[in-house]
Formats: structure tokens, sequence, C-alpha cells
């Protein structure tokens, strides 16, 4: 076997090991995950597939591409955790390879290498490529349209365009008109760049609108005679109100993704004033291909930094135009193809900076841990709610190791770094990600049933008999794997809906989801005086709530963790 080989071997067995190291035994987390994952098992066991529904609703909020999908993973490998990660899985999988596929075309085989690598040890794309969300199912089909985009452009092969307009209209079934909108306003910016809108006589559109319409619209037009308020809710609401207004609770400031983005990429962000500072100097070749590439991470970033809802997660398409980037900038310092004293004087303090970075997060981390430690035994106090005191203990061992892998790393790559060993300083932080990342699965695992509901689903089990109900003094978002893992519909008590709040008021729901759906004050006097047990989980902290408006009589099957168990027998 041929050395090359042997590497692409070896970094695949990395690969899918990285992506499926105890995945099946951290459960879902609450909220999106456990959300995603009860949509999938429900278009399932409903045969529904053109309508998603969430607890036995209809879920407005988003396309069906993506819990079809997963509702097909639930059919093959049955309804558990890996079923439901692993469309977003293999999304990221595939998303590694057509980068390295079609880098190696526009560019040459070693940029596409480091590319897979960066991908690989970029934080943000692994974490979310192993949840129950469709953002990394979004981010391939955004970044096939746009790697077809750049083929057809770059190497005047008009069939892609067709290509890539096929890859627009499934990324609308993912997401929405962010499929069309990202790829569209990209690809524009980049023509304005360059001068060249003389590019769109050459670019079909005409069939692009009929490729992207004959996957759009029948989807569209059969939504809207199921569901009355789909346009209003999903086009408008979903979209353009997301975009411009406050209403959905999530809005962050303008340089909100700066930070996250420094975060997620870490270290390879360090890098990345050197990579676009090179791109934009050095006038090879490649020179309009690199336009492109930090069009497409600009334009997204600054969409979603305009934009007033805002979730850590949207930013994720730019880190496969970031990955290139700086995988081409790696490569030109691989081949001694730096430019300027100035330049080479700036990677030198980048690379000090690192090293400043890396030894005072190992001094800080550390001093903390024993600072909090110390402070604690000294004044008998506890510095942290009780809830983040057990996660740092719980934690500590995790948070030790993790802290040395980072210092070794980075000082191993400035060692390298100073000695000209420049594959082997990228070598050492990609392998030190590598093993943080390992890491903070074990860590995840340690801390799911802070994060989770299983545990409370479980218990629930062990004792629910037919006719019981069970219930949540939440948002159906707030505890969404509970419903996931009980497989039943659940009461939503309290006056939160979350994002069932407007389709359960439509006139069509309205009645049916009656029984389904109480105030606090009528769910206290139901939970009273009910024939039926009834089972109810909240956050331990609003036992109170339930209290003033005349709960008793109820019993604590299980207590932990923030939250509560209760039932009435």
């Amino acid at each position: 076997m041929k050395i090359k080989s042997l590497n692409y071997l070896l970094f695949s067995i990395a690969a899918i090991f990285l992506f499926f190291f105890l995945i099946n035994q951290i459960p879902l987390f609450s909220s999106d995950e456990g959300r995603y994952a009860e949509i999938a098992r429900e278009a399932l066991e409903l045969k529904n597939f053109i309508v998603p529904h969430f607890n036995y609703l209809p879920f407005l909020d988003k396309p069906p591409i993506p819990s079809d999908l997963s509702a097909l993973s639930f059919a093959v490998f049955g309804v558990n955790n890996l079923s439901a990660r692993l469309i977003p899985i293999l999304a990221a999988l595939l998303g590694i390879l057509i980068s390295f596929s079609f880098v190696r075309k526009l560019f040459n085989k070693e940029i596409a290498s480091l590319t897979a690598i960066l991908l690989l040890t970029s934080i943000g794309y692994v974490l979310t490529g192993r949840f129950a969300v469709i953002d990394m199912l979004m981010t391939f089909f955004v970044s096939m349209s746009l790697f077809c985009l750049m083929t057809a452009y770059f190497r005047q092969k008009p069939k892609y365009y067709l290509i890539a307009y096929l890859f627009v209209g499934l990324s609308f079934l993912i997401k929405g008109l962010l499929g069309v909108i990202l790829p569209g306003i990209v690809f524009l910016v980049f023509l304005l760049w360059t001068w060249n809108l003389g590019e769109i006589k050459r670019m079909k559109l005409g069939w692009g609108i009929l490729i992207a319409s004959l996957l759009v619209v029948p989807w569209c037009i059969i939504m809207s005679l199921k569901e009355p308020s789909f346009f209003q809710y999903f086009i408008i609401e979903q979209h353009f109100s997301r975009f411009a207004t406050h209403e959905l609770g999530r809005s962050k400031p303008f340089w909100f993704y700066i930070p996250i983005f420094i975060g997620v990429v870490f270290p390879w962000s360090f890098f990345a004033p050197l990579a676009f500072f090179q791109g934009l100097r050095q006038r090879s070749e490649d020179f309009k291909k690199v336009q492109f590439l930090i069009t497409w991470f600009a334009t997204i970033f600054l969409f979603f930094s305009v934009s007033k809802s805002k979730l850590p997660y949207y930013i994720l398409p730019v880190s496969v135009p970031f990955a290139i980037l700086t995988a081409r900038f790696f490569y030109s310092w691989i081949q001694k193809d730096i430019l300027d004293k100035t330049f080479r004087k700036f990677m030198v303090w980048t690379w000090r900076v690192l090293l400043f970075v890396g030894i005072l997060a190992f001094i800080g981390r550390n001093g903390f841990l024993l600072l909090w430690q110390k402070i604690s035994e000294i004044f008998h106090i506890k510095p942290f709610k009780p809830v983040i005191q057990s996660e740092i203990i719980a934690l500590e061992p995790t948070l030790y190791i993790g802290s040395f892998v980072i210092l070794i790393g980075i000082v191993l790559a400035f060692y390298f770094y100073k000695k000209n060993g420049t594959r082997n300083a990228i070598l050492s932080l990609a392998v030190m990600i590598y093993l943080s990342l390992i890491l903070t699965f074990f860590g995840m695992k340690v801390i799911s049933p802070l994060e989770s509901t299983y545990l409370f689903a479980k218990a629930v089990k062990s004792e629910i008999k037919k006719g019981d109900k069970v219930a949540i003094y939440a948002s159906p978002d707030h505890f969404s794997d509970f419903i996931f893992y009980l497989k039943k519909r659940i009461i939503i008590a309290g006056e939160d809906r979350g994002t069932l709040d407007q389709i359960s008021r439509t006139p069509k729901y309205e009645k049916s989801s009656r029984p389904y759906f109480m105030g606090t004050g009528d769910f206290a006097k139901f939970f009273n005086k009910s024939k039926e047990r009834v089972f109810c989980l909240l956050d331990a902290k609003r036992i109170s709530n339930l209290e003033n408006y005349g709960l008793k009589d109820y019993k604590v099957l299980k207590k932990g963790y923030k939250k509560l168990l209760i039932s009435n027998q």
C-alpha cells in the first residue's frame, strides 16, 4: 500500500471514530436536539412525511427533508440516540469528503488534504455534526451549491450551474429560503466584486428557476392546502420576521459571532488574518478563487451578524471557506512562499500570541479550579450555584487533562515552528484539537443528566400505566427530549407553549389541543382532582409557582439536576 493511500485510510478511520465515539451513550440534549428527533419519530409513527409534527401538532417552522431522513434512519436502525444523530454525522463526513474532492480540482491535492484536516479539527464543525440538528445538513447542501457554482465559473463547465440549482432547491427543503438566499447573494457579491455581471447571462437562470421550482413549489402548494396558516407562519414569520425583528428573543449584538468564531475554530482562528491577508496580497493564478472564498465567508458571516435572531451554530457554513483559505495559507507556508518581511513578522507575533494564550489558559483554568476549592474550604461557602458547582466537580478530571493537552499541543507546535518544521507544527495543533474533542465527549457524557431529561423519562416509563397522563410545566421546547423518550403526546402546563403556540391556537386545532394545553391554575386543579395518575416534570425552582396556585398532595418521584418529577398518587 502506498504511503498516501495509508494516510487517507488512517484519516478516514480517525474521522469516523471522532464522529461516532460515545454517540449512542450521550442522551439527546433538551431543546433543539430533542425537538428535531421527536419530529422525525412522529413522521415515522404518523406516516406523514409532508407535514412535520411535534407533540402531534403540525410543526411549520422547518421543511420536511431533515426529519424525513432521520425517520428513515429510525426505520432502519431503530429509535435511539445514534439514529437521531446519524444524518448530521453523515452530512459532516460527506462535507469533508466533498470539500477534499472539489478543492483538489480547484486548487491541488495538498491544499485539499489540509482542508480536510482543518475541518476535522474545527470544534464547531465536529460538535454540530454530532448533534441532532439540521444545521450540518444545511451546511452540506449550501456548500455543494457553492462548490458547483465555483466549478461552473472557474472550470467553464456550465452543467455545474444546473447541479447547483438542484442543491439550491434541496437546501430550501432543509431550511427554507436561506438555502436559496445564501448561495445567491454570495455569487452575486462575487460577480460585483470582480466586475463580471455578464456571467449571469451564461448561468442558465431560466433552467435554474425551473429546477428549483420543481422541487420547492409542489411541497409549498401541498402545505398551503393542508395548513392554511403555512405561508404566513413559514415564509413571513420564520424568515422575514426572524431576520428583521427581536420576536424570537434571540437578539444579540452585531459582534456576537466574532468571539463565537474565534472559539469554534480555535486555534486555526488565530491564523485567519494571515490567511485572508496572504490570499489578497498574493496575486497568483488562483486570486479570483480566493476572492470567491472570501466572499463566501464574509457574506454569510455578515448576513447572520445583521440578523436580529442569532444562535451560535447559524454561522456553521463559513467553516468550509475558512478551512480552504487557511489550508491554502498553510500550503504557501510549507512551500516557503511567504510574502514580505512585514508579513513574516506578523507570523512571528501570531505564534507568540497563540503560545501566550495557551499558557494563560492553562494557568487560568487550573488556578480557577484550585481557587474556588480553597475559597469553599476556608470560608465554608459555595461560590457558585449548586448546579454549576456540581458541573465543575464532575468535570474536574476532564478539565485538568484538557488543559494539559492544549498546553502541550501549543508548546510542541511552537517548538516545531521555531525549528522550521511547518508540517509538524500544523499536525501538533491538529492532534491537540482532536484529543481535546475526545475529552469534550467524555465531558458531555458526564454532564448529560443536567442537559437531558432521559433519566426522568426512564423513571416515568418504569411506573406509567395505561390511562395515566404525563405533563411538563415548561415550554415543550425546554423539555423536548422528554417527549422523544416517552414516545407519547404530553400535556403542556403553564403559559409558555413555545414553538407550538401559534398552531395550537388556530381554529383548526384549538379545540382538539385544549386538553393538552393548560394554564398554571387549570393544571393545578386538574392535577389535584384527576382520578388518573398524573406525572409532571418541571424545573425544581418552579414548584413554588404550582404550590401558589393550589397544587397539593404531590409525590416526588425523582429529583436532581435542576429538575423535579412529581405525581399526584
